[in-house]
């Protein structure tokens, strides 16, 4: 079967912030401590941490992304195998 062979898979996950219309807006690569629950057939659930301070040429600054993620936005998980996205949800 097609589901045999991801069983035992290191999947890649790819966080995308989303306007409610589903434009997006910004690839979360600094999101850590990433945990996704795939919930069949129920929801499924994820979460991470969005630092407050990154760096940006040797310096701290405060990142831009952190308050973005409060305001009432769409969360976009791309999960991957090889870098070809296998699925997408939101």
């Amino acid at each position: 079967m097609l589901i045999d062979n991801y069983i035992n898979q290191n999947f890649e996950y790819e966080i995308i912030l989303c306007k409610p219309d589903n434009t997006q807006l910004v690839v979360l690569d600094e999101a850590m401590n990433f945990e996704y629950d795939g919930k069949f057939p129920t929801t499924d659930e994820i979460s991470f941490d969005i630092p407050y301070y990154k760096i940006e040429n040797n310096q701290q600054v405060i990142n831009s992304n952190y308050n973005l993620v409060i305001g009432d936005y769409l969360i976009l998980m791309n999960q991957k195998l090889d870098d070809t996205i296998i699925n997408s949800k939101y």
